[in-house]
């Protein structure tokens, strides 16, 4: 889910996720005047991309198909909130991507968003086609306040529409030391906090390409793979 400042509506049905795979090293070039990188950690790969005098757009590429890399992803993730709490900054808040195993009501996420100052940048949610029963999305780029639709109408001629579940994604920023309250929810299947490597990586690594300019990162999510 891009960084984005409107509310934007998204359906998909039947949506098959990125399969590029997931050390350190970095190449970067030149093409027609585009900015073009890729890079590597331990548990996934990025690419940048982006003109030289606007926005840089940077991808996080992981094979979730793979269990090992999915159990690679999963692990880094864990290990990385454990070093956020060791450091116990508290007036720092991080961007965080969060995965929910399953379709949970806007109304009980709501809960622990207030109660952890969760602030939400967007949010996915997911349901069912009430005709042919197919998954589907949608994404809003605002918080929970801004209102949301129970349903949405995708095919006029049938009256097809999906229903929506629950709350299955959110993206926003949460104050460090409340990450174990998210933790320990027992619908909780990813935090993801991957941005909060990357950037350094890029400050890093990157700089000639990144300084100065808006950097957009887009994260992966499993959710797809999810039983919902």
């Amino acid at each position: 889910m891009p960084k984005s400042h409107l509310k934007k509506t998204i359906i998909i049905l039947l949506v098959s996720l990125p399969v590029l795979a997931g050390t350190l090293f970095y190449t970067s070039e030149l093409v027609a005047g585009r900015i073009v990188s890729t890079g590597k950690a331990d548990a996934y790969e990025y690419s940048i991309r982006g003109d030289s005098n606007s926005s840089i757009y940077v991808s996080v590429n992981v094979n979730m198909h793979n269990p090992n890399a999915l159990k690679s992803y999963l692990e880094a993730n864990n290990k990385r909130i454990e070093q956020l709490l060791e450091t116990n900054e508290e007036n720092v808040s991080i961007p965080v991507q969060i995965t929910l195993k399953k379709p949970v009501p806007v109304a009980e996420i709501k809960e622990i968003v207030d109660s952890s100052a969760l602030v939400v940048e967007s949010f996915m949610l997911v349901g069912h086609s009430s005709l042919s029963n197919q998954r589907g999305t949608y994404v809003q780029f605002s918080s929970f306040d801004a209102g949301y639709p129970e349903k949405d109408l995708i095919a006029p001629d049938t009256g097809d529409e999906i229903v929506f579940e629950g709350v299955m994604v959110i993206q926003g920023k949460l104050p460090a030391p409340n990450l174990p309250q998210w933790q320990t929810y027992e619908n909780i299947y990813l935090i993801d906090t991957t941005q909060v490597e990357l950037l350094d990586i890029l400050a890093r690594n990157h700089s000639a390409e990144t300084a100065g300019k808006e950097i957009n990162i887009a994260l992966p999510t499993p959710f797809w793979l999810l039983n919902w």
